[in-house]
């Protein structure tokens, strides 16, 4: 008969409740038996146990015929069936830094914001998992406006000279925002912090230095530039008509004026106003000369 374990010993047999194959044989055991649908560590002495003890447990009635094995083995797990599963990753990590921008970019597409609930349950996450690989909101908020500056052509500020650089970067800055124009209001709430969109910044700073341009007058103009084209990308964004002229109000020019205007408004009020832009910086080099 086996020897019965003392308190201590069967301590030291269970590791992460898991017992393997050389625990089973120290608790008076042979290996094979651990895959007998029995739980591991459970006595056949009964009398070690009580009289009225039940005895091992068998659970293959249940569906769990290789729970021992799955147990002794550490490695598979098992299913009701009574399967063998190896366990694994899935194939497609469920969160990641572009999943999670893609998924809040949808989110601002549709509605104009997101929150990181809303993220997590169409990624399938609990919402503590997201703050595993972005710093909260405000960390998500930057990764969108990464994504979206991404499309803006920094090539265009290597054209000569100065001016022509200007303009064709204010023109691709525009078009990747008209792709995305609700996310405007959104970074408007948080100062900018993304590596990729200060490099931008960086370059086109380093153009007007390099144009002549006192330091002084740098940032004042490409504030106004700025303001120009997220202003100009959200009326791409607002109805063609937006003036509803009513009979209470009588405004006869404005409704010649309204006749007068042809397709493409937002597009033509966005050359005027960057040729005026323009104009003026030109004038204002011209006078550091």
């Amino acid at each position: 008969m086996s020897a019965v374990p003392s308190e201590p010993e069967r301590r030291v047999a269970a590791t992460d409740g898991v017992l393997s194959s050389r625990a089973v044989t120290d608790m008076g055991r042979s290996p094979s038996s651990a895959t007998d649908g029995r739980v591991p560590g459970v006595r056949d002495d009964r009398r070690y146990r009580g009289r009225d003890c039940p005895g091992p447990v068998n659970l293959k009635p249940f569906g769990f015929g290789n729970v021992a094995s799955s147990w002794a083995s550490g490695k598979p797990r098992f299913t009701p069936s009574g399967e063998n599963t190896p366990m694994g990753r899935p194939r497609t990590p469920l969160l990641d830094r572009e999943r999670i921008t893609t998924t809040a970019l949808q989110l601002v597409d549709e509605q104009g914001d997101f929150s990181v609930p809303q993220i997590a349950r169409r990624l399938g996450a609990q919402t503590g998992s997201l703050y595993h690989h972005v710093d909260g909101r405000d960390g998500i908020v930057e990764l969108l406006r990464e994504r979206v500056a991404a499309a803006i052509d920094p090539a265009t500020l290597d054209l000569a000279p100065w001016d022509t650089a200007l303009e064709s970067w204010a023109r691709s800055y525009r078009a990747a925002f008209a792709a995305h124009p609700r996310t405007i209001p959104l970074l408007m709430t948080s100062p900018v912090r993304a590596p990729r969109v200060l490099e931008q910044y960086e370059r086109a700073v380093t153009l007007l230095l390099a144009a002549g341009f006192a330091p002084a007058d740098v940032m004042p103009l490409l504030i106004a530039l700025e303001n120009l084209i997220l202003g100009s990308t959200l009326d791409l964004a607002a109805p063609e008509t937006m003036w509803e002229l009513t009979a209470e109000t009588p405004t006869p020019h404005l409704a010649e004026a309204l006749a007068a205007v042809a397709d493409g408004r937002a597009d033509r009020a966005f050359e005027v106003g960057l040729t005026g832009l323009m104009n003026h910086a030109r004038t204002l080099l011209a006078t550091l000369a």
